[in-house]
């Protein structure tokens, strides 16, 4: 079970709680190979020592906890609260930057970018220190300790968080209990097509810059699509295809197991189509929106620019920075 220290979560039990019933926390539970079955939200979404230790676990849940608990104040009640104010958003922006950072597709892939900077690190201290094999091997082997990688990734936070915080917000609302969510729920789409796996939860698959659109479900019924689109945050309607579009990138990026709604019905197949498909939906939804103008977008480019800074400048974990959305 989940109330083991040792199983770590990497998807919120308060929001997968979204997707149950009213009142409820249970959720239909989607595994390759299994029958769906209905299982509490505290039960599922979870990997087995994820931080590696209890110790590790404990400082880091902490941090995540707090966040997690501001923004599903926010997306719990996200009718009454669009638009949001900067500070709605500022907590929504963490709750998917904590996503991200916790998806174990993102682990792995600073795990291996951590690797290769700590052997170049080693290679250029054992010329200017003159180490010997042994001092080499030992100092590698202590910048490859857990809590490194750990530090790491919660560097990540703030800058995901900023970029985030700095794109255009549409809430797309659906007639239906349609869209699913997964252990991997944040879906970032790059301008260019690219096969869609696990392994798409990391935005640093062509850089956070590359993203087209975003994609967040809330609830059953509730998008959050993020784009460079100018203007208001103004909400929109969703149509089936559109729902099948999110619902099949949702299937492709999970880890182990997805999740939807006890009695609704996803789905996953677009007529005339009839197979599953991915499409970039804020083509469709938002007016005038294109990849050129994405390409083009000044909102994007001093987005990129702020995260680029907050690199260089080794930005507290605490600060955020981020494109004034217009008004």
């Amino acid at each position: 079970m989940a109330t083991d220290p040792r199983n770590h979560h990497i998807v919120t039990a308060g929001y997968l709680r979204q997707f149950a019933h009213k009142g409820k926390s249970k959720v239909t539970v989607h595994r390759a190979g299994e029958e769906p079955s209905d299982q509490g939200v505290r039960a599922v979404g979870y990997v087995r020592d994820f931080w590696a230790s209890p110790e590790l676990a404990v400082h880091v849940e902490e941090k995540f906890g707090k966040a997690e608990d501001a923004a599903l104040k926010v997306i719990s009640k996200i009718d009454a609260r669009w638009p949001l104010t900067a500070e709605d958003r500022t907590h929504v922006s963490l709750l998917l930057a904590v996503h991200i950072v916790r998806s174990p597709a993102f682990g792995g892939a600073m795990r291996q970018i951590g690797a290769k900077a700590n052997r170049e690190v080693v290679a250029e201290g054992a010329v200017t220190y003159d180490l010997d094999e042994k001092q080499s091997r030992e100092l590698e082997a202590e910048f490859g300790k857990e809590r490194y990688h750990v530090e790491a990734l919660l560097r990540q936070l703030p800058r995901i968080t900023s970029f985030l915080n700095s794109m255009h917000w549409t809430l797309v609302e659906f007639d239906a209990d349609w869209v699913i969510t997964s252990d991997q729920p944040v879906v970032l789409l790059p301008y260019l097509p690219v096969p869609h796996t696990p392994a798409s939860a990391v935005p640093m698959q062509l850089g956070l810059a590359a993203t087209l659109e975003g994609w967040f479900t809330l609830n059953p019924r509730t998008l959050l699509l993020l784009s460079w689109q100018g203007g208001g945050d103004a909400p929109g309607g969703g149509e089936h295809r559109h729902a099948c579009s999110v619902n099949c990138a949702l299937r492709a990026q999970t880890l182990l197991e997805w999740f939807s709604r006890p009695g609704s019905r996803p789905p996953f197949l677009s007529p005339p189509i009839l197979q599953p498909e991915i499409s970039r939906i804020s083509l469709e939804l938002l007016h005038g929106y294109s990849v050129a103008l994405a390409a083009e977008s000044e909102r994007r480019k001093r987005a990129e620019q702020i995260v680029m800074r907050m690199v260089q400048d080794q930005t507290p974990a605490k600060e955020l920075h981020w494109v004034i959305p217009a008004a």
